[in-house]
């Protein structure tokens, strides 16, 4: 690639946006002079990751973001998810609905301004674009509602069988990537788990195997007793008479309400059954790199209930493309490499 003149203040503005020829010179030669550069731990930039949740994120594949939500947020969001898990199928607006499996309510950021705001939460979304390298897509927002599949006789709900988008999607995929750079970290995949109702140690929490995420081998179907095997197989739930217990090498992560857990897309993970009569709410909110895949299999009905910063995270970009909502974090990093 020829010399190219130009200052650090001149190559910023420009970084990853394309021109009318296509892509800046500069924005390419800036983007390997980068990759080549020693690596040094950056300062902290428009939020993201503390040194703490950095550290415990890189080590366990996952973390918790206490206090998130706001009491006033918690309270339209319990409404809203509630209004949409107690909905009967026919009052439903076109597209929404119960997953496949039915364990979930899919296109849930959809059903409410409340629940979608939750997608670029002003305390979610810097650790977000760290994770995603400023290059993020949604891949889709699901309601997971304790009350939606009552057992019966009996309060509570069955746990759910440990499993991973690495597992699920294949070791070749995004899912599996789990980088570091510059003292940042960056995933192929990752999840973002909103609780809205509590769920403490006895009571439904999440289960993860910690530190699976840097795994190099398959795990076997022999491995955690009844939460073992494959989803695909025995399917997702797990009786709650049979999970008694956290099995031998997996931890239980609570959680408070308003408390966001972040997943690697590479970290297995389950759930334990949760007893209680109380709800037990969360969204499931999936991000992975802009240029993967595609973009997500929208119904047009609900496309149309998405403000436009939603559809362009759900979007499809080129690698070096950077989307409106992203530039401000992109800009300021960047300016901090530089």
């Amino acid at each position: 690639m020829p010399d190219v003149a130009v200052t650090a203040d001149e190559l910023t503005p420009n970084l990853g946006r394309p021109s009318q020829q296509g892509f800046h010179e500069e924005d390419m030669r800036l983007m390997y002079d980068m990759r080549a550069a020693p690596k040094v731990l950056l300062p902290e930039v428009s939020g993201g990751l503390t040194a703490e949740q950095r550290y415990l994120f890189d080590i366990h594949g996952w973390t918790k973001l206490e206090a998130v939500l706001s009491s006033d947020e918690l309270v339209a969001c319990r409404a809203a998810a509630d209004d949409y898990a107690s909905a009967k199928p026919e009052e439903m607006p076109e597209g929404f609905g119960r997953s496949e499996d039915g364990g979930a309510w899919r296109h849930a950021h959809a059903w409410a301004p409340c629940l979608e705001d939750l997608l670029r939460h002003r305390k979610l979304w810097p650790a977000i674009m760290e994770l995603t390298d400023g290059k993020p897509k949604l891949i889709d927002a699901e309601l997971i509602s304790h009350e939606a599949r009552p057992q019966p006789d009996s309060p509570g709900f069955d746990g759910v069988r440990l499993h991973s988008q690495r597992e699920e999607l294949g070791w070749e995929t995004t899912a599996a990537q789990f980088e570091e750079h510059h003292g940042r970290i960056h995933c192929g995949q990752c999840t973002a788990l909103v609780h809205l109702q509590d769920a403490d140690e006895s009571d439904g929490p999440l289960l993860v195997v910690d530190g699976s995420h840097r795994s190099e081998f398959d795990r076997t179907d022999e491995l955690f007793g009844p939460f073992g095997g494959r989803r695909e197989v025995l399917g997702a739930a797990v009786p709650r008479a049979e999970a008694v217990s956290v099995p031998e090498g997996c931890v239980a992560v609570p959680a408070k309400a308003g408390d966001v857990v972040l997943l690697a897309g590479g970290l297995t993970r389950g759930a334990m059954p949760w007893a209680g009569a109380g709800k037990r709410q969360l969204l499931v909110l999936r991000y992975e790199l802009q240029f993967s895949g595609v973009a997500p299999d929208v119904p047009p009905p609900v496309w149309a209930r998405l403000s436009e910063e939603t559809r362009s995270l759900m979007a499809y970009a080129h690698v070096l493309h950077t989307k409106p909502l992203a530039a401000d974090w992109v800009d300021s990093f960047y300016s901090a490499r530089l």
